[in-house]
């Protein structure tokens, strides 16, 4: 019964993220959407920057909200080894966990840890993390398969607002390049 209430909170929140192309919404959408999806105290979403080469953490919220504008490299600690592995991880003794980086307080006061990588066709495009605090339970495997399904409803989401504003930076160009060659040809004649 809880898996299937998951899912269809999954799907309602696919249907809701698909309407939102503002990318910077659309992650503060997300990370309070997979929050309350596994009852979560605080949540993150790292987008993969490419001329970096890093996870930057764009929403953040709850025990994770210090987390915001953080940056791991593929394999740094907790979020960077969901990255670098392509596949989740859970931890429900996360203080203790090896992948928590030691020379921060990555924890974040949070007892219990579990991260999705946010594919498309293979490519990286960021992670996704979730935490319980010292009261919470620890996840499980429902919760594990309510994150990975929420991941690949937020990779595609995010894909398609980075398309949306990728064709409106290219409609713009074409724009300036149409007047310009009205200004040419009005100049010639």
């Amino acid at each position: 019964l809880r898996r299937n209430q998951q899912v269809e909170a999954v799907r309602e929140i696919g249907d809701e993220v698909a309407h939102e192309i503002d990318t910077t919404a659309l992650m503060d959408l997300l990370a309070s959407r997979v929050m309350a999806l596994l009852d979560a105290e605080g949540s993150a979403l790292y987008v993969w920057e490419d001329e970096e080469q890093m996870l930057v953490a764009r929403a953040a919220q709850g025990l994770l909200r210090e987390s915001l504008l953080d940056r791991r490299r593929l394999g740094e600690g907790f979020v960077g080894a969901v990255g670098e592995q392509r596949r989740g991880l859970v931890a429900n003794d996360f203080p203790c966990s090896p992948s928590v980086l030691s020379s921060r307080s990555e924890s974040a006061g949070a007892q219990a840890a579990m991260a999705e990588p946010l594919l498309f066709r293979a490519r990286l495009l960021g992670v996704v993390q979730v935490v319980r605090g010292q009261h919470g339970s620890p996840f499980d495997e429902e919760d594990s398969y309510a994150l990975c399904l929420f991941a690949k409803q937020a990779a595609l989401a995010l894909e398609h607002s980075r398309l949306w504003a990728e064709l409106n930076e290219s409609l713009g160009r074409l724009q300036v390049l149409q007047e310009d060659a009205l200004r040419v040809e009005k100049l010639q004649t």
